[in-house]
């Protein structure tokens, strides 16, 4: 349950680590600094973001909305197993006795794939976005 200004942090460090694979961190964080203001993101967590997202789907989570487009996998513990899944398979299930282990981003190669997102407000922090949009795209080099 790291806080949303914690997970920006590590994106960025490790999309610098590897900006191969994870060169997405970048638009990542751009997008979520663009979510509530710093004090929430200091103190929103991003299970926290998507445990909303799950007790209400009508939610637009950008959290949410860049896993998915990602194909990122969340991974969810009982007192008896471990569970992995995607973002949208995930909201099928219960969680009752359950809690959010850890999110696992994929490797994106730069080469192959690129990952856009944007959210449209009305400002730029502090509201409520219009539209959330998240994408990644198969490329070929000719």
């Amino acid at each position: 349950s790291i806080t949303l200004n914690h997970f920006i942090n590590v994106m960025g460090k490790v999309s610098q680590e590897d900006p191969l694979n994870f060169g997405y961190g970048q638009q990542i964080i751009h997008h979520l600094k663009r979510v509530a203001n710093t004090a929430v993101r200091n103190h929103g967590t991003l299970a926290g973001n998507l445990m909303l997202k799950y007790q209400h789907h009508e939610f637009p989570s950008d959290v949410f909305i860049l896993l998915e487009a990602l194909e990122a996998k969340v991974v969810i513990k009982s007192s008896i197993e471990v569970n992995i899944f995607s973002p949208s398979d995930w909201l099928k299930e219960t969680m009752e006795k359950k809690v959010v282990l850890k999110v696992i981003l994929p490797k994106v190669s730069s080469t192959s794939q690129k990952f856009f997102s944007y959210k449209f407000t009305p400002r730029r922090a502090n509201a409520h976005a219009h539209v959330n949009v998240a994408i990644k795209l198969a490329i070929e080099n000719s």
